[in-house]
Parts: C-alpha cells; sequence; structure tokens
C-alpha cells in the first residue's frame, strides 16, 4: 500500500514548490473492507475508508486481490452476468483503483460521482495542483469528455443519480477514449475560498457532453454509456516564487535519531500554535495519539515491531507526514 510522505520539490530553474498531498487514501488503497459484487451508493464508503458517492449514483471499487469469481475483481473476473464486465484494466498503482459512470443512455442523465474530504481546508488565494488518472473501460460503448473536478467549502450532495448542481472549476473538453493507459486529468487553479470537499465526475448534462463510439465496446448488458476506471487522485499547494518557499521551508519537523532501536525525537519548528502527533502504521492503523503537543514529543519506539512507521502531525498550517524507520 502507499502513503504519503512530507513532499517538497523545488526545482530550481522554475522556482516551484511542490507540498503535500492533500488528498486522504489518494489511491484508495486504505480499505475498511474487500467488496464483492455489483456496487450500491453506499457500497464505496463501505469498502473504501475516505472516499464516498455523494449522490444516488453508484461508482464502483476494483481490487485485484478478491475472489476471480467476483464482479469487481480485476484484471479478467469469472463472474458470469448477467451484468457484463467493464474490462481488464489493472490499477495504475497498488491493488484498488474505482469506476464510475460520466454518461449512460442518451436524455437520462444519470451520473456517479467520487467525494473526499480534504485533510485540511485550502488556503484562499493559493495555488494548487489537481489532477487525477483515468482509463476508459475497453468493453463501455463510449468515451466522453467532461471529465471534471469540483473543490467545494461544503460537500454538495443529490439524493438522486441526477446531474449535479454545481460548477465545476475544470472540465476536459476532450474526448478520452484510451482503454489501454492511464491518462492525466489535471490543472492548476487558484483558490477562491476555503476549499475543504473535491468532487470528481461529470456535471454537464447530456446534451452538453460530447461522446465518441469505443471500437472495443462489447454492447453487453450494463456496458452502455461511457465508463471509466480512475487512480491516484492529488490536490497539492504550488509555490512559484522564493518568498512563499522560505514560508513553506519555516515550518518543519525534524525527527532523530532516524532510524531508530527505543525512542525517536519529533522536533516542531516554525507552528505558530499547538499540534497533534499521531504515530500510524503502514496499514493506516493510528497507534498513538497526542493532543496539544507545543515543541517537542518523544515517541517510545521499542514496544513496536521493526519496520516503516509515519509520524502525522496536524496543524493550523496543514497536515505534514514523515517516515520513520524501528530496527
Amino acid at each position: 500500500m502507499k502513503l504519503i510522505t512530507l513532499l517538497l520539490v523545488c526545482t530550481s530553474a522554475s522556482g516551484v514548490l511542490m507540498a503535500q498531498n492533500l488528498v486522504p487514501n489518494p489511491d484508495f488503497e486504505t480499505r475498511d473492507s474487500d467488496f464483492c459484487g455489483i456496487a450500491t451508493s453506499g457500497s464505496l464508503a463501505m469498502a473504501l475508508t475516505d472516499w464516498y458517492s455523494p449522490s444516488g449514483g453508484s461508482p464502483d471499487v476494483y481490487f485485484t486481490d478478491i475472489e476471480s469469481s467476483c464482479f469487481n475483481f480485476q484484471p479478467n473476473s469469472s463472474y458470469s452476468g448477467p451484468i457484463g464486465l467493464k474490462g481488464s484494466q489493472l490499477p495504475r498503482s497498488g491493488s484498488t483503483m474505482a469506476g464510475f459512470f460520466t454518461y449512460t443512455i442518451d436524455g437520462l442523465n444519470q451520473r456517479e460521482y467520487l467525494q473526499v474530504q480534504l485533510m485540511s481546508p485550502l488556503v484562499p488565494n493559493g495555488e494548487y495542483l489537481v489532477e487525477y488518472y483515468v482509463s476508459l473501460a475497453d468493453s463501455t460503448e463510449f468515451a466522453s469528455n467532461n471529465l471534471v473536478f469540483n473543490l467545494s467549502v461544503s460537500a454538495p450532495s443529490t439524493g438522486g443519480d441526477n446531474v449535479m448542481n454545481v460548477v465545476p472549476q475544470f472540465a476536459e473538453a476532450n474526448t478520452v477514449g484510451d482503454t489501454q493507459g492511464w491518462v492525466r486529468v489535471f490543472d492548476t487553479i487558484t483558490v477562491s475560498d476555503a476549499y475543504e470537499y473535491l468532487t470528481i465526475g461529470n456535471f454537464s448534462d447530456d446534451a452538453s457532453t460530447v461522446t465518441t463510439s469505443n471500437p472495443s465496446a462489447s454492447f453487453s448488458p450494463g456496458t452502455y454509456g461511457a465508463y471509466y476506471f480512475v487512480d491516484d487522485v492529488r490536490v497539492t499547494r504550488v509555490f512559484r516564487d522564493v518568498s512563499g518557499i522560505q514560508e513553506k521551508e519555516r515550518v518543519m519537523i525534524k525527527l532523530f535519531p532516524n532510524p531508530t532501536s527505543e525512542e525517536v525525537v519529533v522536533k516542531l519548528n516554525g507552528y505558530e500554535n499547538d499540534v497533534s502527533i499521531d504515530l500510524i502504521d503502514v496499514k493506516g492503523n493510528v497507534l498513538l495519539r497526542e493532543e496539544d503537543v507545543r515543541n517537542a514529543l518523544v515517541i517510545d519506539m521499542s514496544q513496536y515491531e521493526n519496520g516503516t512507521y509515519f509520524v502525522r502531525v496536524k496543524s493550523d498550517e496543514g497536515v505534514h507526514l514523515e517516515k520513520v524507520i524501528k530496527q
């Protein structure tokens, strides 16, 4: 399973600094259950940590390590019907990916969406990179455009499987018809508010959605419309000047000794207020939580098995993660 570490990448030629990913469980690898079957509107939330459907639509979750007879096993499910299999794609990373319809039958205006609450609100007037990857399902009838993301202060929702009434910050104008590889859907935007929710899907009606035929369509039941697999979602702050880089570097976390066999000291620098600190294992389990930490925290690692762990610091500045090795 992939876990996020604090990422600060500065390219000297452009002066660009990329901060950490604010999307929890960005690659869908952290699970609540190994769901097997055809999804309902609640299946995504039941299967995956943090992600859910904000509507009556029923986005799917696919695994490569569940029973091969499950409808949502990839790449070659032995499920025999009555619903046709969407395709044989593998996740872009790990063993899990999501999938949704961006268009079904003309005139029905049916949609499916993925939604997640970010780890911290975005900073108004800050610049952010938003991206995710899609692959058109082999067997689906069409490719579509309007692969979209929406950032919002509150979580938009609808009780049915209809088009959600929101205005997205970005929409892919071209149809995406690649069934073999993964296509990056992305934009860099300056946000106008403290957005805290990300929603992915198609927010345009059928009349405003462009479709093209998929040459590999199977025309089996349930493979109508345009259906995409989704993986590796990112929302991250972008700093483009030296002053921004210096401001970001003002907030620092130091772990020492690292690796360690006994204790590790979490040293904080530049935080204006108290923070909370979690120790997390590679499965995402919180092993230790300390609130109202000011300058430093000593964590006793002797009680834990050798391996990789993560220290998560939550503050007004955001959420930072650092790796610590117990040996």
